[in-house]
């Protein structure tokens, strides 16, 4: 999609990825499974086509919004090129340890996600409220579990589980002041944003779990499952 007024493309992408695994064995009854996985994309944001256009005589009669909003021309207006972009990396280890009678297996994950958005809020062609959205999480787990080896008769499965996630999110909008007190001119040489109070997010979550399942065989034909 192109900006006919910037002579710019909006959609573009770029994007980078990378995955890994480290697959450990050093006697039978010990396996290590190590993972990672990473990514970085920047691409285009916020190319919308409002229906508005920079003429005075589609402006509603009375309305005191700056820019007319009856127009049906469809085009993108943007007066900047809307940039997102995400990066996050994740880490894996699983360890497998066979026991008699039962497998000890232990996994541990970490995830780290950043994200910025920065982009033309009014979607117009003037200079009026931009906005800027940082996005920040992480997020550790660990999870034990003991299975049987058993095929039949009794078999069993029990563990635990624990998460811990954090997120903190910005919020901020800017308002470009210079054109409500020059009168109307939203030009990019004249104008003077200042940043609103921003919207603040800070969240934290810690989920911990246990779990257990018993299965056995009462007849050759039915099982039953707690």
């Amino acid at each position: 999609l192109l900006n006919e007024g910037l002579g710019e493309y909006v959609d573009f992408k770029d994007s980078t990825s990378l995955r890994g695994r480290l697959l450990i064995e050093p006697n039978e009854r010990l396996t290590t499974d190590l993972r990672y996985q990473y990514a970085d994309q920047e691409a285009g944001s916020g190319y919308f086509m409002p229906g508005s256009a920079d003429t005075e005589e589609n402006r509603l009669p009375g309305d005191p919004f700056p820019f007319p909003l009856n127009n049906t021309t469809y085009t993108i207006q943007s007066n900047i090129v809307g940039v997102s972009s995400v990066s996050f990396d994740d880490y894996t280890a699983k360890v497998d340890y066979g026991f008699d009678g039962f497998t000890l297996t232990s996994i541990t994950g970490w995830h780290d996600l950043e994200s910025r958005n920065d982009q033309d809020l009014d979607q117009t062609n003037r200079e009026f409220l931009n906005i800027d959205v940082d996005d920040n999480q992480s997020q550790f787990s660990q999870e034990l579990r003991l299975v049987s080896m058993a095929e039949e008769g009794l078999r069993w499965i029990v563990g635990a589980y624990y998460s811990d996630q954090e997120r903190d999110r910005t919020l901020a909008t800017f308002l470009n002041v210079a054109g409500f007190q020059n009168g109307g001119d939203w030009s990019t040489e004249n104008a003077f944003f200042v940043p609103q109070a921003p919207a603040i997010l800070n969240e934290q979550y810690e989920t911990r779990a246990v779990f257990g399942q018993v299965s056995t065989d009462l007849t050759d034909r039915l099982e039953l499952t707690v």
